[in-house]
């Protein structure tokens, strides 16, 4: 039997005859309960509070319900308020899992407590094998409308209002079970966290109308129960949960666009759509009286800053929130809950707000417009979630085209859009583009077209007799390719700029010309250029440089930190050099970071392209053969030995709690700084880098280490937008700032500009001076989008640059000490003679570095500090940047070890590839792969690539005609 359509679904799935069918007979085992991939915070992964789990949108949450005996009962028949007499909350049975069950309309006792007891609702038996005593019986999920909406329904007393919320709802929840799944957990799959859609869920659906305060708060539960079809098995399997929730981003903008439509069409006026709800016209000005919970949790918030000196973090705020929770439900009957709310109305109020509603009520229908091609709204999304990833899940993409384009409201076109998109690929809620995995497969076909082309690059026999053995043969080896594209990995601390200078050396005894170094980052610049090679630049430059391209024919162009470099850059370059007949080097650790653009490319080539790999892993830097085993197991991948290897020897400091901790690294970094031991604080987080410099500069002042005299100055704290955000201009908000990279005819980089109001085409900000100025979309590539903050500075201080700065010399990741400040004169003076302009925000403190920001440098002595975020966010490749740093001496602080053993020991695959994402799900591409041209090349340098390519399909075609014949 196959159930009825759902609306712009093409995947119904295949359910069992309603009344006949039990648990399939199966030798399979069932999944197992799916309370471990439930909803991601911001750093991507699971935040549980309790028995309840924070979903991702404040507008959708699921809750876990494990026993819930009572919790029909006790709960979902009544509102947050109760009274005797008062009529229970009638629920009813939802999903496309639930007429294969026996269930429809109105919810019973029998029927719910068979599915809180894994049994079938008509033959009693057990749906899934999983009869575990803590077994999750239901995720509780709850949808709540805008405040505006809620206060028109139950103050305003409109009823049209809350049957439009309940239909939008149902709109809602059908989208959402489009992403219901189960684990795979057979054959390859096993013990992974992979999944496959199932599209159906069977849940009661409850309406409630108040929050604990009594304040107005439509909202629904809607209760799933730890089932769904699985067609592929023909057999009830435990529900997973996760993506549903990762799409819940989606349902809410769909929920608030049917919703918005409703009201329209009842003659109400909504505006400011955006991802947290719209207003009404007529009664955004009683949202704050009735959100009394909101303004009782800024309350606790703002006490908790004055007593700490700092704001709390997430966790703290929601551990607060549960903690002044009332337990009891208030005893009020409706009429009195309604007539307490129109009290908090003065009489003016009330007569308006009644005056809406009869207008309403006598209007006619409006229409509702929506603006924007579908086309166009899709392509825009496109553009910002790929700009990062190669494969990202439909719902990620579908958000960000209706969060983006507030205005567009047929999603459901859009959805059908997506499916049918020509450069989609999709499987399984996942996808990718067609023109992603060209430029993946583009590259290796040039790596792969290379092998064994070119002249050896020297003799090892001129290699200097103080590399070590395992130096040597890496320098020898790749002195003896012949490859178009050379590539050398080495773990942390094994010497790999040693060996090419060796390398270098080399090759120019044997007359070849010096390299040409890049980085993909000014500081791994920078690096390189410390080590040596002279005229090092960046990846980036070279892409735009059209001398520099010109520059590097027929040498060997260095890439230092390959790792961090994109698929689309290596995609690029592997163009440019090959059409000027140059050579590609690429050095780097896959076990490092990647970039923040999308791929990882360095690792695509080791996977794909078959071409040899030179490797380094002898660790040299650390000089205690106990910190090298250390660095030798986190470099094998060997985790959880290493962390307890560093436990035996003592490097873990675990204290009580996160102040304690944070203020114990504070004071072992002051010791240092005191002792004059160059130590570097690597903290992966922002968030904790933050709470970390709130307790080390009150240290470093009572230890006579930080001036008493201090200038405020400004500063901008990225948002890290994508190149597509930042051009749609309703996305700004007046007070946002924005932080120059480039200069402009109006603003030189490094300097910030205030956002005062976002028009059509564009956006009018104000600078220092107070000059107004219009940007367009031409300039989006100048700055980046940020958050102003007003910092400190005193004598001792240490400063991060994070843009370059010309009148001073500043560069982007350059290291200032603060020697001098004036607060009267308002001047910041650096031990080097330079000062921080008034004008400049590209700066921030530089106590601390993330992991990312630690990438390639050392330091004598490093400490490594873990803290709440690192407990649900921590990679592996962060922990194994943060401990490799060291030469002499380490220590890892943490205030939960156990959480972080946990975090060490689940997988961490990383970024997928666009072509492990088609192999993974066998996809067969049926396209053949052709380069496309490079649009930075000279017209020479064009004409050549394209008569190399002809030259190649001319000879293929000619190999092709002769086999045939």
């Amino acid at each position: 039997m196959r159930l009825g359509p759902n609306k712009g679904d093409r995947f119904t799935p295949t359910l069992p005859e309603r009344l006949h069918l039990g648990r399939a007979k199966t030798d399979r085992c069932a999944t197992a309960s799916p309370v471990g991939g439930l909803p991601q915070n911001r750093e991507g992964r699971a935040v549980e509070l309790g028995a309840r789990v924070v979903g991702l949108g404040g507008m959708i949450t699921v809750g876990v319900i494990r026993n819930g005996a009572t919790y029909l009962s006790h709960h979902l028949r009544k509102n947050d308020y109760w009274s005797e007499g008062e009529k229970a909350v009638q629920g009813e049975w939802i999903g496309l899992a639930a007429p294969a069950l026996g269930l429809a309309g109105a919810v019973t006792d029998a029927p719910f407590e068979a599915l809180r007891l894994n049994r079938h609702p008509q033959t009693g038996e057990s749906l899934t094998q999983r009869l575990m005593k803590d077994r999750v019986a239901f995720f509780d999920i709850q949808l709540s409308a805008p405040k505006d909406v809620s206060v028109l329904a139950l103050v305003g007393g409109d009823e049209r209002v809350r049957t439009a919320f309940a239909e939008s709802v149902r709109v809602a929840l059908d989208e959402m079970q489009r992403f219901a799944a189960v684990r795979e957990r057979r054959g390859e799959a096993a013990f992974t966290e992979k999944y496959r859609l199932t599209r159906n869920v069977v849940g009661a659906l409850f309406h409630h109308d108040a929050s604990r305060d009594l304040d107005p708060q439509l909202h629904a539960h809607a209760v799933l129960a730890n089932v769904t079809w699985d067609a592929e098995r023909n057999a009830w399997m435990a529900l997973q949960p996760a993506e549903m929730m990762r799409a819940s981003g989606y349902v809410r903008q769909v929920l608030y666009r049917e919703l918005a439509v409703r009201l329209r069409a009842l003659g109400y006026e909504t505006y400011e759509m955006n991802s947290k709800g719209f207003a009404v016209r007529g009664v955004e000005h009683l949202r704050e009286r009735f959100s009394k919970r909101a303004r009782h949790v800024q309350q606790l918030a703002e006490e908790f800053a004055a007593a700490k000196g700092r704001k709390p973090t997430k966790r703290e705020i929601e551990v607060l929130v549960r903690e002044s929770r009332q337990d009891k439900l208030t005893e009020a009957t409706t009429p009195e809950v309604r007539a307490r709310q129109r009290a908090e109305l003065n009489s003016e109020e009330r007569a308006a707000l009644d005056d809406l509603v009869r207008r309403a009520r006598s209007d006619k229908p409006r229409l509702h417009q929506s603006y924007g091609w579908v086309s166009s709204v899709l392509e825009a999304a496109f553009r910002h979630v790929y700009e990062r990833n190669s494969v990202v899940r439909e719902g990620e993409v579908l958000k960000a085209a209706l969060e983006l384009h507030p205005d567009f409201y047929r999603w459901r076109e859009l959805r059908e859009a997506l499916e049918n998109h020509a450069d989609v690929i999709r499987k399984d809620g996942e996808m990718s583009l067609r023109p992603i995995r060209r430029e993946e497969s583009q590259t290796i076909e040039r790596v792969k077209a290379g092998r064994n082309r070119r002249f050896p690059l020297g003799d090892a026999s001129t290699l200097p007799a103080h590399l070590t053995l395992g130096q040597r043969r890496a320098a020898a080896a790749l002195l003896a390719s012949r490859d178009f594209v050379a590539v050398l990995i080495g773990d942390a601390g094994t010497g790999k700029t040693t060996v090419l200078s060796a390398i270098e050396a080399a090759h120019r005894a044997a007359g070849g010309q010096p390299f040409l170094p890049l980085a993909p980052t000014t500081r791994a610049r920078d690096a390189i250029t410390e080590a040596g090679f002279s005229g090092a630049d960046t990846v980036q430059r070279f892409l735009v440089s059209e001398p520099l391209q010109r520059s590097a024919a027929g040498r060997v162009v260095l890439v230092d930190e390959a790792g961090l470099l994109s698929t689309e850059q290596l995609d690029r370059l592997t163009a440019l050099t090959q059409a000027v007949n140059a050579r590609l080097l690429l050095v780097g650790d896959t076990k490092q970071h990647y970039s923040v653009q999308r791929g990882d490319a360095l690792r695509n080539v080791l996977t794909f392209s078959d071409t040899p790999v030179v490797r380094l892993s002898e660790v040299l830097r650390q000089r205690s053969e106990a910190d090298r085993r250390f660095s030798r197991l986190l470099a094998s991948g060997a985790f959880v030995e290493a962390f307890t290897f560093a436990e035996r020897r003592g490097l873990i400091r675990a204290a009580e709690n996160d102040d304690a901790m944070f203020a114990t690294a504070a004071e072992h970094y002051v010791r240092n700084r005191r002792s004059g031991v160059p130590t570097l604080v690597v903290i992966p987080f922002w968030d904790e880098i933050e709470r970390f410099n709130a307790h080390v500069r009150p240290a470093l002042r009572q230890a006579g280490m930080l001036g008493t005299d201090e200038v405020l100055r400004r500063a901008v704290k990225p948002l890290n937008w994508t190149d597509e955000q930042k051009v749609h201009w309703d996305q700004y908000r007046p007070g946002d700032q924005l932080l120059f990279a480039r200069d402009t005819s109006d603003f030189k980089r490094g300097v910030a500009a205030e956002v005062v109001r976002a028009v059509s085409n564009g956006l009018w900000v104000r600078g220092a001076d107070g000059k107004e100025v219009k940007l367009t979309r031409r300039q989006r590539a100048a700055f980046d989008v940020g958050r102003l903050q007003t910092l400190p500075i005193s004598v001792g201080e240490k400063l991060l640059i994070r843009g370059r700065e010309d009148r001073e010399g500043f560069a982007n990741g350059d290291f200032k000490e603060v020697a001098a400040v004036d607060p009267v004169a308002d001047r910041v003076v650096f031990t080097d003679g330079h000062e921080l302009p008034r004008d400049f925000a590209a700066w921030t403190y530089a106590h601390a570095l993330t992991s990312y920001r630690s990438q390639g440098s050392t330091a004598e002595e490093s400490l490594l500090v873990l803290g709440e975020v690192a407990m649900s966010a921590l990679a592996r490749r962060q922990f194994y940047v943060g401990n490799t740093r060291y030469r002499g001496a380490h220590a890892i602080y943490v205030s939960d070890k156990a959480k972080i053993l946990r975090r060490l020991a689940a997988p961490d695959p990383g970024r997928e590839l666009a072509t492990e994402f088609t192999a993974r799900h066998r996809i067969v591409m049926g396209e053949r792969n052709v380069p496309r041209p490079v649009r930075t090349m000279s017209a020479k340098v064009r004409a050549a690539w394209q008569a190399m390519h002809a030259h190649r399909h001319g000879r293929r075609a000619h190999q092709t005609q002769k086999a045939n014949l």
